[in-house]
């Protein structure tokens, strides 16, 4: 029976040697896992701190053209109120003839040219008129008989003499 019994504990001795080094192995691969999972944490920390910084810095950035730009538009509008002082006002529309005046665009004309219809436009609201594949007069409606355009060398003239008289 001793001998049995001795066959006994070695048997249990062997199985719980093998059993804690089952659980040293286990207890191993579980502080390898914890060690992969802490890098990872760190990496993300890291991560996110690198991500919070370059949020920052495009905050900064932003804030500083912002800043630029204010500082170029007061800037800008300092230069403009310094030309309008400096620039005549033009004439006053009720000093002007109407002719004067594009019939599209109802502004005051610098390039005038003649139309089939026989009115002046500024050559490019009418040529724009014309690229669009309008036909037709702008001002009465009816279908030009071509598309030719002559430049209003009379018209030019009469304006611009009145505006530099105007400015002077």
């Amino acid at each position: 029976m001793c001998a049995a019994a001795s066959e006994a504990n070695e048997s249990l001795a062997l199985a719980k040697q093998a059993e804690v080094e089952l659980l040293r192995k286990e207890a191993e691969r579980r502080a390898e896992m914890e060690r992969d999972a802490l890098r990872a944490l760190a990496e993300l920390r890291a991560r996110q701190q690198a991500q919070q910084a370059a949020e920052e810095e495009s905050a900064r950035r932003l804030r500083d053209l912002e800043e630029e730009y204010q500082r170029e538009v007061t800037s800008l509008r300092e230069r403009l109120m310094q030309l309008e002082r400096e620039v005549p006002p033009p004439p006053r529309a009720d000093d002007l003839p109407d002719e004067y005046y594009c019939a599209i665009t109802m502004e005051l004309m610098t390039d005038p040219v003649i139309a089939a219809d026989g009115f002046s436009y500024e050559r490019a609201a009418i040529q724009d008129w014309l690229d669009k594949g309008k036909r037709t007069s702008p001002k009465t409606g009816a279908l030009l008989s071509h598309d030719q355009l002559l430049p209003n060398l009379s018209l030019r003239s009469l304006i611009q003499d009145r505006m530099n008289a105007a400015r002077r």
